[in-house]
């Protein structure tokens, strides 16, 4: 591949996260916004909650598919029409079965001229089985009618985007991704809460 094409690749990459950041601070607006306010717990602000949580999988997916035209062209439709998140799983994972990504750590290394080496990191991240069930809920409460969403269920939405929002944030401290389905593997930063942006770098993970 190309130095061109593999700055396209980075580029559409950083793309998807920077809108999953984006939406990840809007999550965190509303939540802040909630806590400061006396009164009921809004609805709208719901309603922005559950559409958040389903841009950021949809961005999730699409950074899966950054290095595979055809498939990120068929993956954009798909989530365009596709109201079943487990479905949007299952088509991903026949074209990348590594499409959701990792959460690593750097680990320091003895080698000669390797600061670091990338392993698996422990602790509690977004899995690719919440995303589809957060997914899926957002989506059921977007399409059903505002009236039958009662105050108690409001505020459980409320937790459910904070427990998002943390989960979220864990896996994308440091992760890498196979962009390709075919052994692309980019790792990164969010870089959320901070001044800087998100940024990117290869890597190559240990499995073990």
């Amino acid at each position: 591949m190309t130095d061109n094409g593999v700055k396209k690749i980075e580029s559409d990459a950083l793309f998807h996260l920077i809108m999953i950041r984006i939406h990840l601070e809007s999550i965190n607006r509303s939540l802040s916004a909630q806590r400061m306010r006396e009164g009921p717990w809004l609805l709208h602000s719901c309603r922005q909650l559950q559409l958040d949580i389903r841009f950021i999988v949809e961005e999730i997916m699409l950074l899966s598919v950054a290095a595979n035209k055809q498939a990120g062209e068929q993956i954009t439709k798909a989530i365009r029409k596709e109201y079943r998140a487990g479905n949007m799983a299952k088509k991903l994972s026949s074209i990348n079965s590594n499409y959701f990504p990792i959460a690593i750590s750097v680990v320091e290394t003895d080698e000669v001229g390797i600061d670091g080496r990338f392993e698996l990191r422990e602790g509690d991240h977004l899995t690719a089985d919440q995303a589809v069930r957060f997914w899926s809920k957002a989506g059921d409460n977007l399409h059903a009618k505002p009236e039958i969403m009662s105050e108690t269920s409001v505020r459980e939405w409320f937790d459910q985007a904070m427990i998002f929002l943390n989960l979220t944030k864990s896996l994308f401290e440091a992760f890498e991704v196979d962009v390709s389905g075919k052994g692309m593997w980019i790792g990164g930063h969010l870089n959320y809460g901070e001044a800087k942006g998100p940024v990117l770098f290869h890597a190559a993970a240990s499995k073990e």
